[in-house]
């Protein structure tokens, strides 16, 4: 969809980033989720996906989707993660979607013991960052 739109796609990552011991399908749904959105919206310009490693943070995970779309107001950063609500641009309202994939991404991310978090300034862009804790192959 990003080549038939004409928007670059790249993934960047960490080559000592270790593995993620996670739930792989609600990982990728998730990412469809923020990968898609930011395609859907995105008219020009192109999206991100980065993985990183906070070694600071007891190596939790982040992944980051960024896109060069049309941003997200402040005063709708935290509405958009509600049930059947969607920014207010008119580009918003012709893209279509029922506004509940954000909702459904965060309670996936969270069932995971994760989180998502948005920057986001109108006129340049969004990032969606996924965190994700780090757990080992026993669990911990």
């Amino acid at each position: 969809e990003a080549e038939r739109r004409g928007l670059d796609l790249r993934f960047e990552g960490d080559d000592a980033t270790p593995p993620l011991w996670t739930d792989p399908g609600k990982v990728r749904q998730i990412l469809l989720n923020l990968i898609g959105n930011a395609i859907k919206f995105t008219k020009e310009g192109g999206i991100a996906v980065a993985v990183d490693c906070d070694r600071s943070a007891s190596e939790d995970f982040q992944i980051h989707v960024r896109d060069t779309g049309p941003g997200i107001a402040p005063e709708e950063q935290q509405r958009i993660f509600q049930p059947f609500t969607q920014a207010d641009y008119s580009h918003s309202r012709s893209a279509g979607g029922t506004g509940l994939g954000l909702a459904i991404a965060l309670t996936v991310a969270r069932l995971l013991g994760g989180d998502i978090a948005l920057q986001s300034t109108p006129g340049e862009g969004s990032t969606f960052t996924l965190h994700l804790p780090s757990l080992n192959e026993k669990g911990r």
